[in-house]
């Protein structure tokens, strides 16, 4: 049953991956080309609008297919902006819920194998740092989603914890990326969203969040020097 259910989820991925690329769904033009009209049959329906967005948002992170940069963008230019953040906040975070099962119980030796250089640095970071270190690379555009997800569930690292550090610390990137798509028409291209400045200090607030923890585990762990007894 285990290996049926890995063949479906692998046809899934490849079909879904060859159809997305083949047809640029989720290119920046293609959206932006068909904004407008997009935006007309969600004013129409704003339910069936969300429910769609977070159906397709949770399946692109679940099996890591490229197009989450471009509906954080849509998100932002389609919907109002606090409802955007949550709904690609909250999808982010059960695709990626998602992406941590399927290679902590389905496809194991496949993941260790597709990443295996990353999902070592993973697991010993973990080891290292605890959650701090997923909270690191939430913060930090260090590794993409496809990597950090099913990688994290090859270390010892628990779901629940994966799952409320990864919707914190997600939360910065994803606000600066759909505040971005409210200007989705007058972007280039999807490497024009976001200020470099602002990356790198995510980036910096990321390697603060570490630094802290350094600092803590020197002082707390630091052994009085004990005072011997003279005569």
């Amino acid at each position: 049953m285990r290996r049926i259910l890995l063949l479906v989820v692998v046809l899934v991925f490849i079909a879904s991956a060859i159809v997305l690329e083949r047809y640029d769904l989720l290119d920046l033009n293609t959206l932006r080309s068909h904004h407008s009209a997009l935006l007309e049959r969600f004013a129409q329906d704003p339910l069936s609008a969300y429910l769609l967005f977070s159906a397709l948002l949770v399946f692109l992170v679940s099996f890591s297919i490229p197009g989450t940069l471009a509906c954080m963008l849509f998100a932002g230019s389609a919907f109002k902006l606090s409802i955007a953040i949550v709904l690609v906040v909250v999808c982010r975070t059960i695709g990626g819920a998602v992406a941590f099962l399927f290679a902590r119980y389905l496809a194991r030796d496949w993941v260790k194998e597709r990443f295996h250089g990353p999902v070592r640095r993973l697991d010993a970071g973990v080891e290292k740092e605890g959650w701090l270190y997923l909270l690191m690379l939430r913060l930090a555009p260090v590794l993409p989603d496809s990597v950090i997800n099913p990688g994290m569930g090859l270390t010892a690292i628990g779901l629940r914890t994966f799952v409320v550090v990864s919707l914190l610390g997600m939360i910065p990137y994803v606000v600066l990326y759909t505040m971005a798509g409210q200007q989705l028409m007058q972007l280039a291209s999807a490497d024009e969203a976001v200020d470099l400045r602002w990356l790198l200090l995510l980036t910096v607030a990321a390697l603060a969040v570490l630094l802290v923890k350094r600092v803590f585990d020197q002082r707390f762990s630091a052994k009085p020097v004990g005072q011997t007894g003279q005569g």
